[in-house]
């Protein structure tokens, strides 16, 4: 979990302003999974993500960003509430998200460089 400055907290938490980074995106993320009904945090995720990719573009280190902050919020948030309620639904997000957004963006990037594998 990102320690995030207090008053960088109010500012995420009133919608002041969008996550600049990995690091405010995770705060974001954690806070949904702790104060919205589990069945409004997909699409708060999605709107997370993306404002986040309208916001910083779309590049790989963006995707990155993403999936691993909805990553991590979700682990840190298992290890410290000892919940799994939110399990499925974020990864089941994350694989969504990726298939819309990493794939097409890795297939073009395949087409323009060439294949790794």
């Amino acid at each position: 979990m990102p320690y995030i400055l207090q008053e960088d907290r109010f500012d995420l938490d009133s919608k002041e302003r969008e996550p600049e980074n990995a690091g405010e995106l995770n705060y974001r993320m954690t806070q949904a999974f702790i104060k919205e009904p589990a069945q409004d945090v997909p699409d708060i995720l999605r709107k997370l993500a993306n404002q986040y990719l309208e916001n910083h573009g779309l590049r790989y280190q963006h995707v990155n960003d993403l999936i691993g902050a909805m990553t991590c919020a979700l682990l840190e948030y298992q290890r410290r509430t000892q919940k799994d309620d939110l399990d499925v639904l974020v990864k089941y997000t994350i694989l969504e998200l990726y298939q819309e957004i990493a794939v097409p963006y890795e297939d073009k990037k395949i087409e323009e460089n060439g294949d790794v594998y």
